[in-house]
Protein backbone atom coordinates (compact mmCIF):
# COMPACT_ATOMS: atom_id res chain seq x y z
CA UNK A 1 0.00 0.00 0.00
CA UNK A 2 1.03 3.37 -0.71
CA UNK A 3 0.20 6.49 1.69
CA UNK A 4 1.50 9.96 2.43
CA UNK A 5 2.82 10.70 5.66
CA UNK A 6 1.24 14.22 6.45
CA UNK A 7 2.02 15.95 9.68
CA UNK A 8 2.72 12.65 11.20
CA UNK A 9 -0.31 10.93 9.98
CA UNK A 10 -0.92 8.23 6.92
CA UNK A 11 -3.51 9.53 4.68
CA UNK A 12 -4.48 8.84 1.00
CA UNK A 13 -4.20 5.28 1.05
CA UNK A 14 -4.06 3.58 -1.95
CA UNK A 15 -3.73 -0.62 -2.50
CA UNK A 16 -0.95 -0.64 -4.92
CA UNK A 17 -0.68 -5.25 -4.37
CA UNK A 18 -3.26 -7.32 -3.41
CA UNK A 19 -3.69 -10.58 -2.61
CA UNK A 20 -0.22 -11.68 -2.70
CA UNK A 21 0.41 -15.36 -1.40
CA UNK A 22 1.27 -16.19 2.40
CA UNK A 23 1.69 -18.19 4.97
CA UNK A 24 2.99 -19.10 8.48
CA UNK A 25 6.60 -19.37 7.42
CA UNK A 26 8.63 -17.60 5.06
CA UNK A 27 6.76 -14.62 3.57
CA UNK A 28 10.06 -12.31 2.75
CA UNK A 29 8.35 -8.95 2.83
CA UNK A 30 11.02 -5.86 2.06
CA UNK A 31 10.18 -3.65 -0.43
CA UNK A 32 12.68 -0.36 -1.73
CA UNK A 33 12.87 1.19 -4.80
CA UNK A 34 15.78 0.64 -7.52
CA UNK A 35 17.68 2.74 -9.15
CA UNK A 36 15.39 2.26 -12.18
CA UNK A 37 12.49 3.64 -10.64
CA UNK A 38 11.14 -0.25 -10.17
CA UNK A 39 9.80 -1.34 -7.19
CA UNK A 40 11.28 -4.55 -6.39
CA UNK A 41 10.02 -6.79 -3.22
CA UNK A 42 11.20 -10.57 -1.42
CA UNK A 43 8.57 -13.48 -1.91
CA UNK A 44 9.92 -16.17 0.46
CA UNK A 45 8.55 -19.14 -0.41
CA UNK A 46 5.73 -19.77 1.96
CA UNK A 47 7.56 -23.13 3.20
CA UNK A 48 7.32 -24.64 0.11
CA UNK A 49 10.39 -25.06 -1.82
CA UNK A 50 9.19 -26.29 -5.34
CA UNK A 51 7.69 -22.66 -5.24
CA UNK A 52 10.77 -21.20 -5.65
CA UNK A 53 11.47 -22.79 -8.88
CA UNK A 54 8.37 -22.25 -9.99
CA UNK A 55 8.17 -18.80 -12.87
CA UNK A 56 4.02 -19.14 -12.49
CA UNK A 57 3.73 -18.48 -8.95
CA UNK A 58 5.34 -15.52 -6.67
CA UNK A 59 6.57 -16.97 -3.83
CA UNK A 60 10.50 -17.96 -4.09
CA UNK A 61 11.33 -14.68 -5.96
CA UNK A 62 12.64 -11.14 -6.21
CA UNK A 63 9.67 -9.55 -7.84
CA UNK A 64 9.83 -6.24 -9.50
CA UNK A 65 6.78 -4.06 -10.71
CA UNK A 66 6.23 -0.43 -11.63
CA UNK A 67 5.42 1.80 -8.95
CA UNK A 68 1.65 1.87 -9.62
CA UNK A 69 1.75 -2.19 -9.48
CA UNK A 70 2.13 -3.06 -13.09
CA UNK A 71 4.66 -5.40 -14.34
CA UNK A 72 7.69 -3.50 -16.46
CA UNK A 73 7.80 -4.74 -19.97
CA UNK A 74 11.57 -5.61 -19.59
CA UNK A 75 11.30 -8.45 -16.81
CA UNK A 76 13.21 -11.03 -17.17
CA UNK A 77 10.99 -13.87 -17.58
CA UNK A 78 8.30 -11.82 -19.69
CA UNK A 79 6.51 -8.43 -20.02
CA UNK A 80 3.60 -10.10 -17.69
CA UNK A 81 5.96 -11.67 -14.99
CA UNK A 82 7.03 -9.88 -12.16
CA UNK A 83 9.55 -12.19 -11.28
CA UNK A 84 13.19 -10.71 -11.09
CA UNK A 85 15.57 -13.50 -9.99
CA UNK A 86 14.06 -17.28 -8.72
CA UNK A 87 15.28 -20.15 -6.79
CA UNK A 88 15.14 -18.05 -2.90
CA UNK A 89 14.11 -19.78 0.21
CA UNK A 90 13.52 -16.00 1.99
CA UNK A 91 15.52 -13.57 1.22
CA UNK A 92 15.02 -11.44 4.56
CA UNK A 93 16.46 -7.78 3.01
CA UNK A 94 18.02 -6.50 -0.23
CA UNK A 95 20.00 -3.22 -1.11
CA UNK A 96 21.47 -1.72 -3.85
CA UNK A 97 25.14 -1.22 -4.70
CA UNK A 98 25.60 2.69 -4.33
CA UNK A 99 27.39 2.89 -7.62
CA UNK A 100 25.68 0.49 -9.98
CA UNK A 101 22.09 -0.54 -8.57
CA UNK A 102 23.17 -4.16 -8.30
CA UNK A 103 20.81 -5.87 -5.64
CA UNK A 104 22.43 -7.82 -2.97
CA UNK A 105 20.48 -9.70 -0.44
CA UNK A 106 20.77 -11.66 2.90
CA UNK A 107 19.42 -15.54 2.34
CA UNK A 108 17.75 -17.31 4.95
CA UNK A 109 18.77 -21.30 4.51
CA UNK A 110 17.23 -24.21 6.42
CA UNK A 111 19.64 -25.21 9.34
CA UNK A 112 22.68 -24.55 6.82
CA UNK A 113 23.69 -22.57 3.87
CA UNK A 114 22.01 -18.88 5.31
CA UNK A 115 23.89 -16.23 2.58
CA UNK A 116 24.89 -13.42 1.02
CA UNK A 117 23.69 -13.36 -2.93
CA UNK A 118 24.32 -10.93 -5.16
CA UNK A 119 21.17 -10.45 -7.43
CA UNK A 120 21.38 -9.94 -11.12
CA UNK A 121 17.85 -10.34 -12.88
CA UNK A 122 17.12 -13.68 -14.83
CA UNK A 123 19.55 -15.68 -12.61
CA UNK A 124 18.81 -18.69 -10.41
CA UNK A 125 19.65 -19.23 -7.09
CA UNK A 126 19.18 -22.63 -6.60
CA UNK A 127 16.63 -23.28 -3.66
CA UNK A 128 14.63 -26.29 -4.35
CA UNK A 129 13.04 -29.51 -2.92
CA UNK A 130 16.08 -31.70 -1.86
CA UNK A 131 17.93 -28.71 -1.65
CA UNK A 132 21.89 -30.40 -0.75
CA UNK A 133 23.78 -28.51 1.93
CA UNK A 134 26.76 -26.79 0.39
CA UNK A 135 25.32 -27.05 -2.95
CA UNK A 136 27.62 -26.27 -5.86
CA UNK A 137 25.74 -27.56 -8.67
CA UNK A 138 26.68 -24.98 -11.88
CA UNK A 139 23.11 -25.03 -13.02
CA UNK A 140 22.82 -22.22 -10.26
CA UNK A 141 24.28 -19.07 -9.14
CA UNK A 142 26.14 -19.47 -5.94
CA UNK A 143 26.32 -17.33 -2.97
CA UNK A 144 29.20 -14.58 -2.20
CA UNK A 145 29.27 -15.81 0.86
CA UNK A 146 27.88 -19.49 2.51
CA UNK A 147 27.43 -19.68 6.31
CA UNK A 148 27.99 -23.02 7.30
CA UNK A 149 25.98 -22.87 10.96
CA UNK A 150 22.53 -20.97 10.99
CA UNK A 151 23.41 -17.30 11.99
CA UNK A 152 19.59 -16.24 9.95
CA UNK A 153 21.15 -13.19 8.61
CA UNK A 154 18.57 -10.38 8.23
CA UNK A 155 19.21 -6.44 7.06
CA UNK A 156 21.64 -5.23 5.01
CA UNK A 157 22.72 -1.95 3.87
CA UNK A 158 26.05 -0.34 2.07
CA UNK A 159 27.30 2.96 4.00
CA UNK A 160 27.74 6.12 1.72
CA UNK A 161 28.27 8.22 4.46
CA UNK A 162 31.43 10.15 5.71
CA UNK A 163 31.23 10.01 9.44
CA UNK A 164 33.58 6.49 9.02
CA UNK A 165 35.49 6.94 5.99
CA UNK A 166 36.65 3.77 7.22
CA UNK A 167 33.56 2.25 6.37
CA UNK A 168 32.33 4.44 2.80
CA UNK A 169 31.24 2.11 0.55
CA UNK A 170 30.94 -1.44 2.80
CA UNK A 171 28.18 -3.50 3.13
CA UNK A 172 26.67 -4.16 6.47
CA UNK A 173 24.83 -6.78 7.60
CA UNK A 174 23.09 -7.73 11.09
CA UNK A 175 21.47 -11.55 12.05
CA UNK A 176 18.70 -12.78 14.32
CA UNK A 177 20.80 -15.99 15.90
CA UNK A 178 24.00 -14.26 16.83
CA UNK A 179 23.12 -11.08 17.05
CA UNK A 180 26.24 -9.66 15.01
CA UNK A 181 26.59 -7.25 12.77
CA UNK A 182 29.22 -7.67 10.01
CA UNK A 183 30.38 -5.46 7.56
CA UNK A 184 32.34 -6.81 3.70
CA UNK A 185 33.98 -5.01 0.99
CA UNK A 186 32.37 -6.30 -2.05
CA UNK A 187 34.23 -5.79 -5.85
CA UNK A 188 31.23 -5.11 -7.53
CA UNK A 189 33.40 -4.99 -10.66
CA UNK A 190 34.54 -8.44 -10.04
CA UNK A 191 31.24 -9.65 -9.73
CA UNK A 192 30.94 -8.79 -6.03
CA UNK A 193 33.86 -10.70 -4.69
CA UNK A 194 34.24 -10.37 -0.90
CA UNK A 195 37.51 -9.06 0.09
CA UNK A 196 37.08 -7.86 3.74
CA UNK A 197 34.73 -10.15 5.65
CA UNK A 198 34.64 -8.67 9.98
CA UNK A 199 32.24 -8.61 12.72
CA UNK A 200 31.69 -4.79 13.79
CA UNK A 201 29.28 -5.69 16.47
CA UNK A 202 30.33 -8.83 18.22
CA UNK A 203 26.48 -9.81 19.95
CA UNK A 204 25.52 -8.00 23.27
CA UNK A 205 21.99 -6.21 21.29
CA UNK A 206 20.07 -9.06 21.23
CA UNK A 207 18.34 -10.61 17.85
CA UNK A 208 19.25 -8.19 15.06
CA UNK A 209 16.99 -7.18 12.62
CA UNK A 210 17.57 -3.99 10.43
CA UNK A 211 20.65 -1.94 9.56
CA UNK A 212 20.27 1.36 8.01
CA UNK A 213 22.18 4.59 7.24
CA UNK A 214 20.38 7.66 8.93
CA UNK A 215 20.53 10.79 6.68
CA UNK A 216 23.33 12.73 8.73
CA UNK A 217 25.71 9.68 8.46
CA UNK A 218 25.11 7.72 11.43
CA UNK A 219 24.84 3.83 11.43
CA UNK A 220 21.36 2.59 13.05
CA UNK A 221 20.57 -0.83 13.35
CA UNK A 222 17.55 -2.51 15.19
CA UNK A 223 16.72 -5.61 17.59
CA UNK A 224 13.95 -7.22 18.40
CA UNK A 225 12.86 -4.49 21.36
CA UNK A 226 15.42 -1.72 20.41
CA UNK A 227 17.19 0.70 18.12
CA UNK A 228 20.98 1.18 18.01
CA UNK A 229 22.99 4.18 16.58
CA UNK A 230 26.52 4.05 16.12
CA UNK A 231 28.37 7.58 16.13
CA UNK A 232 32.19 8.31 16.16
CA UNK A 233 34.16 8.50 18.95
Amino acid sequence: MRFTEINGVGQNLTVILDQLPSAQIHNGGNIEFGRDGKLYLTMGENGNPANSQDTSVLPGKILRYNSDGSIPSDNPFGAANPAFAIGLRNSFDFTFHPQTGTIYASENGPNCDDELNRIVGGQNYGWRPNYPCGDTDPAFTAPLIRFTSSIAPTGVAFYTGSRFPQFTGSLFMTDFNTGRLRRFVVNESAGGQVTTNEIVVDGGFGQLLDIVQGPEGFIYFSSTTAIMRIVPQ
